[in-house]
């Protein structure tokens, strides 16, 4: 297992297997757990459960806002815990839940989403559910300032994500645009009833730019870009969905988007 990375992958096989012993890990716990839930111990501890795997989640809530200085708080996590505790159901709305929010005695919120994340771009219908658990406090990231143009004749698609009125934005990326450092994120852009076929399918996914990167230019820091242009111009829909996880430690957050008006 690799510390210090912003998201640890684990299977649903490793974890089955995993001996008790605690780590750093992020929001990422497994893939494709039957039947999950969640108990809260005390306000800094939650137990996520499935049929066969259960892990002790701690010690981090919300996140840090962007610095090259510190890294992003991230949870531990512990395997092998015999669960206990229990949970009070919060009326707070998030996409893709897999239980009802959780309420802690001191106010903040617990909460695991299910997310199919990684469906093939430029098409893809499906993939491996991912197990993703929340520690936070109101409010949550979002979506703000989208609005379309048009360049050299394709629509492009402005937008930033932001958390507490600041840019969601990290400082580290490989060649192929993944996200190498803890606060960097990535938006997921989904295209309904497109020549890319009916309902729902993946298009792309692309990181928030912020000041220090290469290339940064789209506005605000926490700003993006997406242009449908040649092969994307396939995906231009009569609706889109854009997806991201929320810094540090926040949930997954989620925003619908309206086609782009005619251009003159």
């Amino acid at each position: 297992m690799h510390r210090g990375v912003s998201a640890v992958q684990l299977s649903l096989v490793l974890l089955v297997v995993a001996v008790p012993g605690s780590a750093v890990a992020s929001k990422l716990l497994s893939r494709d757990v039957a039947n999950p839930r969640l108990l809260l111990q005390d306000p800094r501890h939650a137990v996520v459960t499935s049929k066969y795997v259960y892990a002790s989640v701690c010690c981090a809530i919300n996140s840090r806002f962007p610095s090259r200085a510190l890294p992003n708080v991230e949870f531990r996590v512990r395997y092998g815990v015999m669960p206990h505790g229990g949970c009070v159901p919060a009326r707070v709305s998030l996409a893709l839940l897999a239980r009802p929010v959780c309420r802690a005695r001191n106010g903040s919120y617990w909460a695991i989403q299910r997310w199919r994340r990684l469906m093939p771009s430029h098409g893809g219908t499906t993939a491996p559910a991912e197990l993703r658990v929340s520690h936070f406090t109101l409010p949550v990231a979002s979506f703000v300032d989208i609005h379309w143009r048009r360049r050299f004749g394709a629509p492009l698609l402005y937008g930033r994500l932001v958390w507490r009125d600041r840019g969601v934005y990290g400082f580290c990326s490989s060649r192929t645009g993944s996200p190498c450092d803890s606060y960097s994120r990535l938006v997921f852009l989904d295209t309904y009833n497109s020549r890319l076929g009916r309902g729902w399918h993946h298009e792309n996914s692309f990181l928030t730019q912020g000041p220090g990167q290469r290339g940064y230019r789209c506005g605000a820091p926490g700003c993006f870009v997406y242009s449908f242009s040649g092969r994307a111009a396939a995906a231009l829909g009569e609706q889109f969905r854009l997806r991201a996880d929320g810094p540090g430690v926040t949930p997954v957050v989620q925003t619908f988007v309206a086609p782009p008006r005619a251009f003159s």
